[in-house]
């Protein structure tokens, strides 16, 4: 039974796994592609609580209010892909059970840990939005949980429940609602555990047939809160093209240094050699969001372009700088360090091709026409 259930669980991940794969090719497919995320982005705790129903083996002769239990504790999650989470969930639960002998009602303790996989139907089945708010999940989960206690505290006729440790398997479903800004979230899921037939202790002693199975269900509601990810936001998030309007100083520093380009070419006093080359000069600019220096997805196609042109000859160059000397130097610096190491270990060019000028002004104007060369210029 043990290994069927471990099985069942391992199956339904695997599942929802590839489940994932297919929704992120959709939005590739659809020109969209979500942002990289750390294994410290999308995490989450919370706590809730509820009640339990007791059922199988001799709690199904008791009163049904008999079989009412109260449960709660605590919650810690991670969503790894749009299409799922993972999640540690630690309960404690008075349980109900039915003693035959005095045809009564007992309870009885447990604390339990369960490692719970949720696949999002919403997203796998709707695809993945930024703003949805309201999310339908699933609930399969598999741990262990502790049983002890004496019901009727003094009384001797009923069973001692000492420590006894049992594996259970859960299923259900939860309902989640995110509030504002993705921090706070609202949910409320119904789960039934499925135990061994011993798990109520001895309540199963002079019942004539016990069941295969005993457990509970559990409904509870509670809230989560959303720690927030490396890039400020509390989910996943779409690539989205940057804003050149915010650049504009960098644009004009590029059209003033092809201005004096230019002007150094109609310089009678400039030797120009002709040879039969062909060579050429861009100027790109690598734009970064606020407090980011990874180079991201949009990012890609000027990586290549660059490259491109800084491959043909042994002679190219790339100088990486910035129109603004009075910012942030060590943010520049690790930007364009980002920059250098995206263009040596993806792009093939060679580290010796690289120069990084934090000013502008200090960069030598080569009007040489035997070589490719690339002025970069990146935010502070």
């Amino acid at each position: 039974m043990k290994k069927l259930l471990i099985m069942l669980f391992l199956a339904c991940l695997g599942y929802t796994h590839t489940m994932a794969q297919s929704i992120h090719s959709v939005e590739l497919n659809d020109g969209k592609h979500l942002n990289n995320t750390k294994f410290s982005d999308n995490w989450y705790f919370g706590v809730n609580g509820g009640g339990l129903f007791a059922w199988g083996n001799a709690a199904t002769k008791a009163d049904f209010l008999d079989r009412f239990g109260a449960t709660g504790g605590l919650q810690l999650g991670k969503k790894v892909s749009t299409a799922g989470e993972v999640r540690l969930q630690a309960l404690y639960g008075y349980n109900k059970g039915y003693y035959i002998p005095l045809k009564k009602s007992y309870g009885f303790n447990e604390i339990s840990l369960s490692l719970d996989w949720l696949p999002n139907f919403t997203n796998i089945f709707y695809g993945y939005k930024e703003d949805r708010r309201c999310t339908f999940s699933g609930v399969l989960g598999i741990g262990g949980s502790d049983i002890w206690g004496r019901p009727y505290t003094n009384r001797s006729e009923y069973p001692l429940l000492t420590h006894k440790y049992f594996l259970f398997a859960k299923v259900g479903l939860r309902l989640d609602y995110a509030l504002k800004n993705d921090k706070y979230h609202l949910n409320a899921e119904l789960t039934n555990s499925f135990y061994p037939s011993t798990f109520d202790g001895a309540a199963h002693l002079n019942t004539p047939k016990r069941t295969a199975m005993a457990g509970h269900a559990n409904l509870m509601v509670g809230f989560t809160y959303h720690f927030k990810n490396s890039d400020g936001s509390r989910n996943f998030t779409y690539s989205k093209g940057l804003d050149q309007s915010k650049y504009d100083n960098i644009n004009d520093e590029i059209n003033r240094l092809k201005a004096q380009i230019e002007e150094k070419k109609k310089h009678p006093n400039i030797q120009i050699n002709k040879v039969n080359v062909e060579t050429k000069t861009i100027y790109t600019t690598v734009a970064f969001p606020a407090k980011n220096n990874d180079i991201e997805f949009s990012q890609k196609p000027t990586m290549y372009n660059i490259a491109k042109n800084a491959n043909v000859h042994d002679n190219d160059v790339v100088y990486i700088s910035r129109k603004k000397t009075t910012g942030n130097v060590e943010l520049f610096n690790s930007r364009a360090e980002a920059v250098k190491k995206e263009l040596i270990d993806n792009w093939n060019v060679a580290e010796s091709k690289i120069v990084i000028e934090d000013n502008a002004d200090n960069i030598e104007k080569d009007n040489s026409n035997s070589k490719n060369i690339s002025y970069v210029f990146i935010n502070d």
